[in-house]
């Protein structure tokens, strides 16, 4: 597979893939992922088998969760925010790197007069950025899975529209997280690649300003994913890809943008 990839993508992936592994070398980093994400992980597995099984009762489930599950509950949300939280910036700055580095060793200019065409280079930096943290994003979306399940276990309790936890309903949110979550990790990479195409001053405003759309759509992905967690397994679906629509029309909006700037 990786034969036929572009160079550019393949030497970008190379040294994304340096850059993250000299980042994790030493024992704190591992002992701080370790408290933080077992517990998170376990939660999340634990509640998706509770979605999945369902119930009849769903005010007993909430009880049983909110009384007895606090800990639990409590180490799902902090691993789970704290985990995108950081995969997300992790992924928007190597993307940004990606061209960063090029201009500050002066070889962005050679880069561009090569015989790759210019969407070829812009697609290798984007896909080079995103394959190499698509692990991290693994855990991150099952963590996110967890949390959907959750949200699907205890709103029922809350609000009287809300469709009862059910094998058809935890596929439907599940599905959805996955998508959500493959596709959020292309928008990170792809703003952060585009944040660094301006020359100058331009590329600071531009940076922050794509930054926070970055932060506006994860907060829009949070109340959508509530929504889907509430609805019905059929409207569930009609949700789940009007969602996976908007986020593919932003990714191809910013590569479109990134392509425009370097004509």
């Amino acid at each position: 597979m990786f034969r036929t990839l572009p160079p550019v993508f393949k030497a970008e992936l190379r040294h994304q893939r340096f850059l993250i592994q000299q980042g994790r070398v030493g024992v704190i980093w591992i002992v701080l992922a370790a408290l933080l994400l077992i517990p998170a992980g376990l939660a999340a597995l634990h509640y998706m088998r509770l979605l999945w099984m369902g119930a009849e009762d769903v005010f007993e489930v909430a009880q049983g969760i909110v009384a007895a599950e606090g800990v639990w509950v409590g180490a799902l949300l902090v691993g789970s925010i704290s985990l995108y939280a950081v995969v997300t910036l992790i992924t928007y700055g190597l993307a940004a790197n990606s061209i960063l580095r090029e201009r500050r060793g002066r070889t962005w200019d050679s880069l561009q007069l090569t015989h790759a065409p210019t969407w070829q280079i812009l697609l290798g930096k984007w896909l080079a950025s995103l394959r190499a943290v698509l692990g991290d994003h693994a855990l991150s979306i099952l963590l996110q899975m967890g949390l959907i399940s959750l949200a699907g276990l205890l709103l029922p309790a809350l609000m009287a529209e809300a469709a009862p936890p059910s094998p058809i309903k935890a596929l439907v949110a599940w599905g959805w997280m996955l998508a959500a979550g493959l596709l959020d990790a292309g928008l990170s990479a792809a703003l952060g690649v585009v944040s660094a195409l301006p020359e100058g001053a331009a590329s600071a405003v531009a940076g922050l300003l794509l930054l926070a759309v970055r932060i506006a759509v994860s907060v829009g992905v949070l109340a959508w994913s509530a929504w889907i967690a509430a609805s019905a397994p059929i409207e569930g679906v009609s949700l789940a890809v009007l969602g996976c629509a908007i986020y593919l029309g932003l990714i191809g909006a910013a590569l479109w943008v990134g392509g425009w700037q370097l004509r």
